[in-house]
């Protein structure tokens, strides 16, 4: 992910979306004041693999882990809005990714999905 550069300051910044609060706020780690772009690049990517290591839900698959955001997200937005959710993710994501399994992502072992759409 991208880091910053506060001209203000002059030094380099990471922002990093968390999941959110009990009280359904976005919660976010931000940390500032680095010298150079890869030492904050560095940081930042120390603090994403400290939260990839996040328990997986259930049997650790696609499917579960979205039924599990769908159950939380059912106190943070409205009605329509889970449906919304829920029909997109059964129609287009499940059947394609759902089996899959997750595992803590790591730097560098990324490949392309790709999925037919249609």
């Amino acid at each position: 992910m991208p880091v910053y550069f506060d001209p203000a300051r002059g030094t380099w910044f990471f922002v990093i979306d968390l999941p959110h609060g009990r009280d359904g706020k976005l919660k976010q780690m931000r940390r500032r004041g680095f010298r150079t772009e890869q030492l904050a690049s560095r940081a930042e990517e120390l603090a994403r693999l400290q939260f990839s290591k996040a328990d997986l839900a259930a049997d650790g698959t696609v499917a579960a882990e979205l039924a599990a955001w769908l159950n939380e997200r059912e106190l943070d937005v409205a009605l329509t809005t889970l449906g919304n959710y829920r029909n997109a993710l059964n129609a287009y994501v499940v059947p394609y990714l759902g089996a899959a399994g997750l595992r803590p992502r790591q730097a560098g072992h990324q490949r392309p999905v790709s999925v037919p759409v249609g």
